[in-house]
């Protein structure tokens, strides 16, 4: 039994959550006869976007960022309430009598169940103010963001089929994403819903998310341009931070390995009644000079070190009617930029220097328990310098200053009128800035440019249940209409169906059609910024229509998946180069695109044991009527990827085995043999153990990466690392796992 004083706590708390929902719903305070919560029956964290309903009615309501829900004008009588939330198992609470004027109170602890996609899981997705994930949407739960946080994000996002995360080098360099061979800049990157690709280049640099916030990462492989705009071509990345805390927590985080490499971490949690507040603070510093082979031969690769400084912070309200979140980031990268083609291109010192500064403001009024608008205002500033000034050849030698913006605004206003219906409208404003100059030769600056967005959008979703054959299915439906700089209004459509078969409840279809587009960056439009290369302002945008159709089998902790896709891509941008030596982006007038992805997973022998297995075909031609390269491959794009992994979980200890393969790339548009970049494949290991003492938790772990030491390029000309072993120490105090 709990001791009185125990009790009377909880019974004080509940009073107080009762008078508190009262109080927040004005001047309706005696309509509420049902409120409550959805916890992590693990962490006791209040989970934000969680689907909540009644049995046999048309009431449903969706919890808060501090996992809240409430409904009001419920008649008196007895109900069934359950609750449901991506990546958890769904839970029923039956006998909830609801009397005349007296509020009921209903806690809902659910299990976590990682990458469980149901359709009404998909559905309870739609919440979140970042987006409305797609049927295709494929989701990271915060258990498996923790189990591969300490192998960093290559390795987390590589455990989704289709994903390559390429980088220059080893621990700190540059991180960029491709989805399905696509460029890193046809990849629209989120973080809360804020994207981060910058004007200049359209790419992000993956090493600025702040993995160790990050709670949930939805995976949209087909992208979806109707609901997030242009950039969308290639596919999405969102990545969505914790918002609220249950409890105070500290945590300290220190470790080092190969390349005299170090990392220091603290992180802070307060909650204070309504309010959260976090704050992260992290340093880093790698030499990363190592060996590495080609053609036979053993190189150095030398000025790889890099040093970077980060400091997150968000603040949340979370009242009853109204909840708002602030977060600002600060990032500080120093890098030395390392000789290139196999130190062809000596580095001559060269070094970059970069600072990025995130802010966003987002609020969210729920005026009744069927509606909500939303607004959020961001801006995002990446200050870069670049200089390689000792370089004696004027042809390489650069010192390069730029400054990329972008400002966005969206407001929008979601209905659930019913069990049946959802629906969203919603209005953009995107505003990109880049101010470039090259300050040895300022003839090639590239100056100030501006262009702007205004879009408005609009989403639709029918669910109907119990029809013939089909135990549930769905129309979704959206649309976009934006106008870019100064081009002409367009509009992009995009239509998705899903059913559930009465026979096979565990088997879910999906088949998806939609047009994207994507705009060329400042760089393609009008780089000078040097005598080998110029932009081209005629480029027009790159534009894509496709279609998916997929299946997926859940039943208890066993998940399959396999999704089919083909597109056609008109006006694809790529950088040729010219008989006179100078590279310019043209458009390839046609391309095709087609694959297969592949994702299993299964729990064994109490899911001590876990096997993962994600698979990627890929075939994609170019299909423009030009000598020696009519239906040859695109380069950069692996024909086949396999991730494979085994996670073992042993009391106070735990593991991981990763495999991955992918084939070979070609590298020039002819595809000309002996020119491909060769397939490699790599074994990583992490070995870690846990204890808590009292409200601490220790935790350490090993890792050791490509134990085979095999020579390999992810990107053509930079060399990876060869074997490198880290280890990493973190201490927690007042544990909820953070």
């Amino acid at each position: 039994m709990k001791p009185d004083g125990t009790i009377m706590k909880h019974r004080f708390l509940k009073y107080v959550l009762i008078l508190l929902f009262s109080f927040g719903s004005g001047m309706g305070q005696d309509n509420i006869r049902i409120t409550g919560m959805v916890l992590d029956a693990r962490t006791g964290v209040g989970l934000e976007g969680a689907w909540v309903g009644i049995v046999g009615t048309g009431f449903q309501s969706y919890t808060d960022s501090r996992g809240h829900f409430y409904f009001e004008n419920i008649p008196p009588g007895e109900y069934t309430l359950v609750a449901n939330y991506l990546g958890y198992r769904k839970r029923e609470i039956s006998g909830v009598v609801v009397y005349e004027d007296h509020p009921i109170v209903v806690t809902f602890r659910l299990q976590e169940a990682p990458l469980t996609l149901a359709p009404i899981q998909v559905e309870a997705t739609a919440l979140p103010a970042e987006g409305l994930p797609t049927p295709g949407t494929l989701v990271l739960s915060e258990e498996e963001i923790r189990l591969y946080r300490e192998m960093g994000i290559a390795t987390l996002l590589n455990q989704l089929p289709g994903i390559q995360v390429e980088s220059s080098g080893g621990v700190g360099q540059r991180q960029q994403i491709r989805i399905h061979g696509s460029r890193a800049n046809q990849v629209l990157v989120l973080l809360d819903g804020q994207r981060l690709n910058h004007p200049q280049t359209g790419e992000v640099d993956l090493s600025v998310i702040p993995l160790d916030q990050v709670v949930r990462v939805e995976y949209i492989p087909q992208g979806n341009t109707a609901l997030y705009g242009g950039q969308a071509l290639g596919g999405i990345i969102a990545f969505y931070t914790r918002r609220t805390v249950s409890r105070t927590y500290l945590r300290a985080r220190t470790g080092g390995g190969s390349f005299r490499t170090m990392q220091g971490q603290a992180s802070l949690g307060i909650p204070l009644r309504r309010f959260s507040l976090l704050g992260d603070y992290m340093q880093l510093y790698s030499a990363q000079n190592y060996p590495y082979g080609y053609r036979g031969k053993t190189y150095v690769r030398e000025n790889a070190w890099v040093r970077q400084n980060r400091l997150f912070s968000k603040i949340s309200y979370a009242g009853s009617k109204l909840q708002v979140n602030f977060f600002g980031q600060w990032q500080r990268f120093r890098r030395g930029l390392p000789s290139a083609y196999f130190n062809e291109l000596k580095h001559f010192n060269a070094h970059a220097a970069e600072d990025w500064l995130t802010f966003q403001l987002q609020g969210r009024w729920m005026y009744s328990s069927q509606a909500y608008v939303e607004a959020r205002l961001s801006t995002h500033q990446l200050d870069q310098l670049f200089n390689n000034e000792k370089d004696p050849s004027p042809f390489t030698r650069y010192h390069t200053r730029q400054r990329n913006t972008t400002r966005e605004a969206e407001l929008w206003h979601r209905w659930v009128p019913g069990k049946m219906l959802e629906t969203r409208v919603g209005l953009y404003f995107l505003q990109e800035q880049l101010d470039h100059e090259n300050i040895l030769y300022p003839r090639y600056s590239l100056g100030k440019k501006t262009r702007q967005a205004t879009a408005a959008y609009e989403h639709v979703q029918f669910s109907v249940e119990k029809i013939p054959l089909l135990k549930w299915f769905q129309i979704r439906h959206a649309g976009r209409l934006e106008r870019y700089f100064d081009r002409s209004p367009e509009f992009f459509p995009y239509l998705a169906f899903v059913a559930v078969p009465a026979r096979f409840p565990n088997l879910t279809f999906s088949l998806g059609w939609q047009k994207a587009i994507r705009y060329p960056d400042f760089n393609s439009l009008f780089w000078k910024g040097d005598a080998r290369a110029r932009g081209n302002p005629d480029l027009n945008p790159e534009r894509k229509t496709g279609w998916d159709v997929g299946i997926r089998f859940q039943q208890g902790t066993t998940f399959a998946s396999l999704t089919y896709y083909r597109s056609t891509i008109q006006d694809l941008i790529y950088w040729h180069r010219g008989v006179n030596g100078i590279w310019e982006p043209r458009n390839l007038r046609s391309a095709s695109k087609e694959g297969v992805d592949v994702l299993i997973k299964q729990p064994l022998f109490q899911r001590k044991i876990t096997v993962q297995l994600a698979y990627s075909w890929v075939q994609a031609k170019n299909l423009t009527r030009e000598p020696n390269i009519y239906g040859k491959r695109i380069i950069f794009i692996p024909p086949h990827t396999l991730q494979a992994n085994l996670q073992l979980r042993l009391g106070m200890f735990s593991g991981l085995i990763l495999f991955r393969y992918v084939d070979r790339r070609e590298t020039v548009h002819a595809n000309s043999r002996g020119t491909q970049l060769a397939p490699y494949r790599i074994w990583d290991v992490q070995l870690g153990v846990s204890r808590t003492i009292s409200r601490f938790r220790l935790d350490f772990s090993v890792m050791g990466k490509n134990l085979l030491g095999e020579d390999y390029q992810l990107i053509f000309g930079f060399p990876m690392p060869r074997r490198a072993v880290y280890a990493q120490l973190k201490v927690y105090w007042n544990v909820f796992n953070p």
